[in-house]
C-alpha cells in the first residue's frame, strides 16, 4: 500500500474512532438526564400526592 491510502486509511479510522466515542459520551449524558427528569418527575408527584 502507497502511503497516500494508508494516510486515508488511518484518518478515516480516527474520524470512526471519535465518532464511536462521541456516540458513549452522548448514550451517558442522554442517560443521566432522563434519571435528572425521572427524579423530578417522582418527586413532584410525591409533593402533589402529599
Amino acid at each position: 500500500m502507497s502511503s497516500a491510502p494508508a494516510h486515508f486509511v488511518n484518518k478515516t479510522a480516527r474520524v470512526f474512532e471519535e465518532c464511536c466515542e462521541t456516540k458513549q459520551m452522548m448514550k451517558a449524558t442522554f442517560g443521566s438526564v432522563s434519571l435528572l427528569n425521572q427524579s423530578a418527575t417522582e418527586q413532584a408527584l410525591e409533593l402533589l400526592s402529599a
